[in-house]
């Protein structure tokens, strides 16, 4: 127009101004082809090539599919698991194992900007096994899956269902740990056998103190150390081991890799056990608390245990899923907790020794860790496993679940100085001691909760299921351990109970009514699952649940009794010393009573056992119940 005005434009506006057209007819003819991408070959729209005389769509064909090849049980498992199966819905959950996640049905796949499969797997809230879970009463425990469920062949992976997903996904992992875990449990009765033996001697020698006096392989100053770190180092720890590996793999869906390197390092472990316990009986032993071992022999022994810890720790590594399991967090800690535990002492005690009173403190230090954080931690993972997998329910609540563990974890560690009261220490430490054990009632409280509301309204089950009995009495006797470890703790009882036979009952009730009664239910759980065959008499399993029972609780009653009148014997200054043993040995007497059932307990159970490894179990793929049970047509019965 005349008289107006031109804007002047710099030399890089114009330079921008001549970029854009082209990004935006690049931008325009990109987009267009995403769009045409996504239709159907016949509708696509066809470009004509400059310099030929054809057409040819945007984006080549897809290329043929291979032809259709036998498929192992491996490579259908993956197919199954990734592609053709639904979500599972939570009504079809069972117990706390994992639930496999599913890719999302296809309308509902999100198209924004690639149209094939997520490649993530989904797993939204409700499929999270251990937070939902419909709440059925009637008799769930009788619709899980069984022992031995014969494996169907498929002609094609379409008539696989979620079951035979999951049924393939266990009897891989099982077969995986076959050989480790019968290995570690055969060798941990062989190990109960001889711990039994050694400990009803011990009990006859502290009543008839001649009984083979002249034989010094017999006193009572070796035999007694050795049956400790028997059941310590060769029952406990190896069951224990055993237990954590079958649920680490079940739990982190991997089957093992390797398990000639654990039956290694349990070989290993068996021989460092078997040299410690020479050593003791040939006068060799160190003389600290659950620390008798020679030297040579704890080497051997850490390195068995960095062999076998590894393992499980890499099973976590390579676990298939996000949500962790409560009872993992138990195993996992227990593993990384033994190793320093065990260093720690053995270097502050034999490799640069401290000096001193501290030597005590150390000492008490890990025998206090020991009993909590290694075998505390083994049976309570294993108890959050047991009671929600037999009765088909999730835990009560997850969230007092990690209140427990983590008060478990901080509280425990602080209680070893509650041993020491009135020793040569600071008045603070032992006083902080008797505090942390008083506040170690949060997790007993929290765990005790979440087992009874987990139970509530199955206890009746007990009548049936040898693994529900057996854990159920070592997690109420858990609440009963602690209970009188806060009690023995106070200084107005330790002033009489401190160096008496209740300390002993202490040891005895956190040891086997806690700890050794969870691992005898989850061998009746783990065992038909290795070996094939289910338990051949439901009498021998009632023989030894009873005689156990009975056994430690007589064994229980007959300590605290005795340890009461020993302790106010020995505080009464009026009184000789002589008086105060003299006082004790009717209480001792009935000690050796219990340990005569708690023998038969176990000779029963090892014959048992013994039937299991033999394959002379029973073949039914109905779990051998305490009591008959009469299910509905249709009900799968598990135990």
């Amino acid at each position: 127009m005349p008289g107006s005005i031109k804007p002047r434009v710099s030399r890089a506006s114009q330079l921008i101004g001549r970029c854009s057209l082209p990004c935006a007819i690049w931008r325009q003819r990109n987009r267009r082809r995403q769009i045409q991408s996504k239709l159907p070959l016949q509708h696509r729209r066809l470009r004509h090539h400059p310099r030929r005389q054809f057409h040819r769509p945007l984006r080549p064909p897809a290329p043929a599919r291979r032809p259709n090849r036998p498929q192992s049980k491996a490579r259908l498992l993956k197919i199954v698991a990734s592609r053709l199966l639904p979500p599972i819905h939570p009504a079809q959950y069972q117990g706390p194992s994992r639930v496999l996640a599913r890719h999302p049905p296809p309308h509902r796949r999100r198209r924004a900007g690639n149209p094939q499969f997520h490649l993530r797997p989904h797993l939204s809230k409700s499929h999270r096994p251990e937070l939902r879970l419909p709440k059925k009463r009637r008799h769930d425990f009788l619709r899980m899956n069984p022992t031995e469920i014969p494996l169907k062949s498929p002609s094609s992976v379409t008539d696989l269902s979620i079951g035979d997903v999951e049924q393939v996904e266990r009897a891989l992992i099982d077969a995986s740990t076959r050989v480790p875990v019968l290995m570690f449990y055969a060798s941990a009765v062989v190990w109960l056998l001889l711990g039994t033996l050694l400990a009803a001697f011990t009990s006859f020698k502290l009543h008839s103190p001649d009984l083979l006096s002249n034989v010094a392989v017999l006193t009572w100053g070796r035999i007694r150390p050795a049956h400790l770190n028997v059941m310590l180092y060769g029952w406990a720890s190896m069951v224990g081991m055993g237990t954590a590996i079958w649920l680490m793999a079940r739990l982190c869906r991997t089957t093992l890799r390797h398990p000639l390197v654990l039956v290694t390092g349990g070989a290993f472990w068996n021989l460092g056990v078997l040299l410690g316990v020479i050593g003791i009986l040939a006068g060799d032993s160190t003389g600290y608390h659950w620390l008798e071992f020679p030297s040579y022999a704890a080497v051997v022994l850490f390195v068995a245990y960095s062999i076998i810890a590894s393992w499980v720790v890499l099973m976590f590594r390579f676990r298939r899923g996000d949500p962790i399991y409560i009872t993992q967090w138990y195993l996992l800690a227990a593993f990384l907790w033994f190793p320093w535990m065990y260093l720690a002492a053995q270097t502050m005690l034999f490799i640069v020794p401290v000096q001193g009173v501290l030597q005590a403190a150390v000492n008490w230090w890990y025998a206090n860790n020991l009993l909590f954080l290694w075998f505390g931690s083994l049976a309570l993972g294993t108890a959050y496993y047991m009671i929600p997998k037999v009765i088909g329910r999730p835990v009560y609540s997850y969230h007092l679940a990690a209140i427990g563990f983590w008060t478990y974890a901080f509280f425990a560690s602080w209680t070893e100085m509650q041993r020491l009261v009135d020793g040569p220490f600071p008045a603070w430490m032992i006083t902080a001691s008797i505090a942390a054990m008083i506040l170690c009632i949060i997790p007993v409280a929290t765990v005790g909760l979440n087992h009874h509301m987990t139970m509530r309204g199955y206890f009746p089950l007990m009548r049936y299921s040898p693994t529900l009995r057996f854990t159920v009495f070592g997690a109420m006797s858990y609440t009963a351990f602690s209970l009188l470890g806060v009690v023995i703790s106070l200084r107005s009882f330790a002033r009489y109970l401190q160096f008496s036979e209740v300390s002993v009952a202490y040891s005895h009730l956190g040891l086997y009514a806690f700890f050794s009664m969870i691992m005898f239910g989850a061998m009746y759980y783990i065992v038909p699952r290795l070996v094939g065959r289910e338990w051949r008499f439901a009498s021998l399993i009632k023989i030894h649940f009873w005689a156990s029972v009975y056994g430690i609780g007589l064994m229980t009653l007959m300590l605290l009794a005795g340890g009461m009148v020993q302790g106010m014997n020995m505080d009464n200054p009026t009184l000789p010393f002589t008086e105060s043993t003299q006082s004790v040995l009717p209480y001792l007497r009935g000690r050796s009573l219990s340990g005569i059932l708690m023998t038969v307990a176990h000779f029963v159970f090892a014959y048992h056992f013994l039937l299991m490894l033999l394959g002379l179990g029973r073949t039914a793929s109905v779990p051998t119940f305490l009591n008959p049970v009469n299910p509905e047509p249709g009900d799968v019965i598990a135990h």
